[in-house]
């Protein structure tokens, strides 16, 4: 679709981006201040504090179930995905190739600003 028809699918609350850029691009509308923001998924290092280790509110991807982090341990040293309860946005952690890292994927903010040749593409999509 063209830039005119992305955006009116943007401000009805749709993730539009482009197909040529990177797939952890978007554009967002706030519902709040109706402002125009640009996210991406990043990683980092998951950052805990001894608290977490008997916390309750934990998920496996592909299991509805709820856990406790340390039951849910166990799944993310097997390469699975772990979500929390109060995350939104798809946010989850894992565990790196060599199981001694964990790593929280999440949206952030992006500051980036489409150029003049976006605004002009015909690639915009919606991301569901």
């Amino acid at each position: 679709m063209d830039f005119q028809e992305a955006i009116k699918e943007l401000n009805a609350g749709k993730k539009i981006r482009r197909r040529a850029w990177d797939n952890s691009i978007f554009l967002l509308v706030s519902p709040q201040t109706k402002n125009i923001y640009c996210y991406r998924y990043g990683i980092k290092l998951f950052d805990y504090d001894l608290e977490l280790f008997n916390s309750d509110g934990w998920f496996i991807e592909d299991d509805n179930k709820e856990y406790t982090f340390s039951e849910a341990i166990k799944a993310i040293f097997e390469r699975k995905k772990v979500f929390h309860k109060v995350w939104e946005n798809g946010d989850f952690i894992f565990c790196s190739d060599n199981k001694k890292e964990i790593y929280r994927n999440q949206l952030e903010f992006f500051n980036f600003l489409p150029t003049h040749e976006c605004l002009n593409a015909n690639d915009w999509e919606i991301l569901e």
